[in-house]
């Protein structure tokens, strides 16, 4: 949920270009194309940046989104309905550089149509704080409430909150072994539910151009 609030509904090969950093010096994106923007969250998030100091770093971002959306009617004879709503997304951050790690927080506003214009609104916190142990091993906690509209129609009725710490150690040059847990808490209109989840991952990193 939390990657989906901040990347929307994203096609793989575009979160394949933003890992790559392809999108890192472009100042304009356009997209064409007879969908919903869903690939347009990201960028809209995406914002200013400004240091404050030399440890201190805040970021801002503001964007529209537009739906615009043609439905044939059920029946023969039904008419046509034509859809155009105007929705808008915002978002503020920081993050404060210690000597071993840093403390980072973010917020985010939307206010954006759904497939069905409607206009959902949904409202964002998160925190993470980063510590490096030494040269090979690094220690994370994050953590992110997130409110959004319920399908009743209720305002930022539905609540998801997570919690995850997690410990990386550098095995070799591109190999790393991470050990992760996480908890998860979420109330909406099907009810309370809690979930926790224990990951161990061994990774290995590529360089395919250089």
């Amino acid at each position: 949920s939390d990657l989906r609030a901040q990347f929307g509904g994203i096609d793989i090969y575009l979160f394949d270009q933003l890992l790559k950093g392809r999108f890192d010096n472009r100042r304009r994106v356009l997209d064409a194309g007879c969908g919903d923007g869903r690939n347009l969250v990201y960028f809209l998030r995406a914002g200013v940046s400004s240091e404050l100091s030399p440890r201190l770093t805040v970021s801002a971002g503001a964007g529209v989104r537009l739906l615009d959306s043609y439905e044939d009617g059920a029946l023969p004879g039904d008419d046509d309905i034509h859809t155009t709503e105007l929705g808008g997304l915002a978002n503020l951050g920081f993050t404060y550089s210690m000597k071993r790690g840093s403390f980072s927080g973010t917020a985010d506003y939307g206010l954006s149509p759904n497939s069905d214009g409607q206009l959902e609104t949904s409202l964002g916190l998160g925190l993470a704080f980063v510590h490096q142990i030494n040269e090979l091993s690094s220690f994370r906690i994050n953590t992110r409430l997130r409110l959004a509209d319920s399908d009743n129609g209720s305002t930022l009725a539905n609540k998801t909150f997570s919690f995850s710490p997690s410990y990386t150690h550098t095995l070799a040059r591109d190999w790393d072994l991470s050990a992760s847990y996480q908890f998860a808490w979420t109330d909406d209109e099907d009810g309370k539910s809690t979930q926790n989840s224990v990951y161990l991952t061994l990774s290995r990193s590529y360089v395919l151009l250089p």
